[in-house]
């Protein structure tokens, strides 16, 4: 039985080295049998390497743990392979597809604070005339969207706002890279119980599709519900909390390919194929975000600096298909927690329809969990139940620092409607790429 891979930890310090494993002896073979039993976390290589070195020589590493190479121990693909006369020069590819779940959990924590995507007012006095917007002591955007003084005088809102984003990871000796797309829908309500004090929910579906840079494509859905209060301390600072839940749901379709140089100038053996997998898993959040602002004429600015938890549980999952390198990968935890400094700056301009209100966002991340998640796994034709030979691979480090960049304008008109648009790039991350664009509006009822 798999255990708990969210046990194991690699320092980030700790990396394997790059390229494919050759010429492994019987020395080396024996020592990677002691590091599979006992999953030692300094061990963990990627999946492909592992993959290598339990099939080399004919799979005496795969076989070593009921000290027999009887090929009856597994089924029928992984026999075939481990049939093939072979040295030690083989290669393995697919494997880093393997990790898609959960691995965009760092960037996915960045922009927790930013699904809120609504508007605030602390001053409103009971006047449907956008011109005295301009009118207060401050132009405040809390995220997406902006919190200007006076307006309709309404303590109850609605929102809904729909984002595209491009979201695509860059090949790696752990994991394989991948274009992909990101479609989200949230809907959300809030209530201005005081001046100071604004509570509320709200509720993100997300889709997305993507194809890896080798074979194979994969599907993730999440649908999460979050709660969230703003306080504002003083005329010019706020705190916003948030908290929520998520449930995920993912399929993916694996490029697995294997090459054997056989022996005796045989020639080469290429294996390739397809394993499919479905899993679940959840997703805990909680963020807080603190602001202070400044006014001068028409323009607001001011600092930002934030906090953000997120606690991803992927289920395990076995894959299927019929390369004989099948996996059975147990469940893990992947966990983020960032902090976050960054500027805000916006201006607020009277025209007859309304107010116009552009901003603009520089945000700086810095994640502190920062190491490899290790996963635990077996071969799914590796048959011998509680004695199948477990091995660990990683995932990649998530990227320490980065950037986010975001402009944006919201509109305010009549009778509490306020339209808003959205860009946001993030820059200077290791591994992702990514782009969105928001659209949304807020009513006042």
């Amino acid at each position: 039985m798999l255990t708990d891979p969210s046990r194991f930890r690699t320092p980030s310090s700790i990396r394997a080295a790059h390229g494919t494993r050759r010429g492994l002896g019987l020395a080396l073979s024996l020592a990677t049998v002691v590091a599979f039993q006992v999953g030692t976390p300094a061990e963990a290589q990627s999946l492909d390497e592992q993959i290598e070195a339990l099939l080399d020589n004919n799979c005496a590493v795969l076989a070593g743990d009921s000290g027999t190479q009887d090929p009856a121990f597994f089924g029928p693909n992984l026999q075939a392979i481990c049939a093939i006369p072979q040295t030690s020069n083989a290669a393995s590819s697919g494997g880093g597809a393997a990790g898609v779940q959960g691995s965009a959990t760092s960037v996915q924590n960045a922009v927790l604070q930013q699904r809120l995507e609504r508007a605030r007012g602390d001053e409103r006095d009971g006047t449907d005339d956008v011109a005295r917007m301009l009118r207060g002591r401050r132009v405040e955007a809390n995220l997406q969207e902006a919190e200007v003084t006076g307006g309709s005088g309404s303590r109850f809102d609605v929102f809904v706002s729909g984002t595209y984003q491009s979201l695509d990871r860059d090949v790696t000796e752990f994991e394989d890279g991948y274009d992909s797309s990101v479609v989200l829908a949230t809907v959300g309500a809030d209530y201005r119980f005081t001046d100071r004090i604004v509570g509320g929910v709200l509720a993100t579906y997300q889709s997305q599709d993507g194809d890896f840079d080798g074979q194979g494509d994969f599907e993730a859905t999440v649908f999460e519900p979050a709660l969230y209060v703003s306080y504002l301390p003083t005329d010019a600072t706020f705190l916003q909390v948030v908290a929520g839940w998520g449930d995920h749901d993912f399929d993916t379709r694996r490029g697995v390919e294997f090459t054997i140089d056989r022996q005796g100038g045989g020639g080469v053996t290429e294996l390739s194929g397809i394993a499919d997998s479905s899993t679940g898993g959840s997703a805990t959040t909680l963020g807080a975000l603190f602001g202070w602002d400044r006014s001068v004429r028409h323009f607001t600015f001011g600092p930002r600096v934030g906090a953000n938890y997120r606690e991803t549980d992927v289920d395990g999952f076995v894959e299927s298909g019929d390369t004989g390198l099948e996996l059975r990968v147990g469940d893990r935890t992947v966990d983020s927690f960032q902090g976050v400094i960054g500027f805000y700056g916006t201006a607020a301009y009277s025209r007859k329809s309304g107010v116009l209100l552009p901003y603009v966002s520089v945000d700086y991340v810095h994640e502190f969990e920062d190491e490899p998640t290790i996963l635990e796994a077996q071969l799914v034709e590796d048959l011998r139940g509680a004695g199948a030979t477990s091995f660990n691979y990683q995932t990649n480090a998530p990227s320490s620092d980065f950037f986010n960049l975001g402009i944006g304008l919201t509109a305010g008109f009549p009778r509490g409607i306020w339209p808003y648009v959205s860009l946001r790039a993030m820059i200077g991350n290791d591994h992702f790429d990514s782009f969105a664009a928001t659209a949304g509006v807020r009513f006042e009822l």
